[in-house]
């Protein structure tokens, strides 16, 4: 297997640095009970909502976040000068 090089070089080590940042949103959010159905607890539902849209709110971008924290430019392969 090759190593990667590039922007999936850069893209592993952001992910290597935040693992455990990730990890733990990730576990904070599987705890909410999220499940919608008839008969659930609505407050349950409005906080599951609620935590979900503080980690993505409206206009929110993964690829717009991914591109400035790497620093990457529009252009696919290039990165920015800035």
């Amino acid at each position: 297997m090759t190593k990667p090089d590039g922007m999936a070089a850069d893209a592993l080590r952001y992910l290597d640095a935040h693992l455990g940042d990730f990890t733990r949103e990730l576990c904070d959010l599987s705890r909410i009970p999220s499940v919608s159905a008839n008969g659930f607890p609505k407050e349950e539902v409005r906080r599951s909502a609620e935590a979900i849209r503080f980690v993505h709110p409206p206009g929110y971008s993964y690829f717009t976040m991914l591109r400035e924290k790497l620093r990457w430019s529009n252009a696919v392969g290039s990165k920015s000068d800035d």
